[in-house]
């Protein structure tokens, strides 16, 4: 594939809930080493994947057997023993486990890949921090985003 060079990535989940426009609205920017998310609504519910918490076995007989994903149940039953893998699992998942999501989070993937560290209220990345705020707020701007208004990032 041979397609052009970004300077910046942008993405967007527009998690609409039971009614339009009234879920979590998550935006991010990447610029190949800096990545900048934003929630907005962030105690509203996001639209979770039933894959990651409910599977159903289709019998040959036709019979419809639900049970539960046993990696989800497993992080959740030793959360204790995994507080990384249980903090990620809650915020996908934050209706039924109710974390507080922050509302940025930033991220230099070139020494956190995994996304651990949250720079976004270290003073020291204020700097990248302002950079990628404004350009996502002029492409929320530009794309006439429907759920999210440029205002919302502050």
């Amino acid at each position: 594939l041979n397609a052009p060079k970004r300077d910046l990535v942008f993405s967007m989940l527009a998690h609409q809930g039971q009614q339009r426009d009234d879920g979590m609205q998550e935006r991010s920017v990447f610029d190949g080493r800096w990545k900048l998310i934003f929630r907005n609504s962030t105690t509203k519910p996001r639209t979770v994947n039933s894959d990651l918490k409910y599977f159903v076995l289709n019998l040959p007989d036709g019979r419809k057997i639900p049970w539960r994903n046993r990696v989800y149940d497993e992080i959740v039953r030793r959360k204790g023993e995994f507080p990384d893998a249980f903090r990620m699992l809650a915020e996908i998942d934050n209706e039924t486990h109710k974390p507080m999501l922050p509302t940025y989070e930033l991220y230099d993937i070139a020494n956190d890949p995994d996304e651990f560290n949250n720079l976004a209220g270290d003073p020291k990345h204020a700097k990248e921090l302002k950079r990628l705020k404004d350009a996502l707020r002029e492409w929320v701007e530009r794309t006439d985003n429907r759920f999210l208004t440029p205002g919302a990032i502050r």
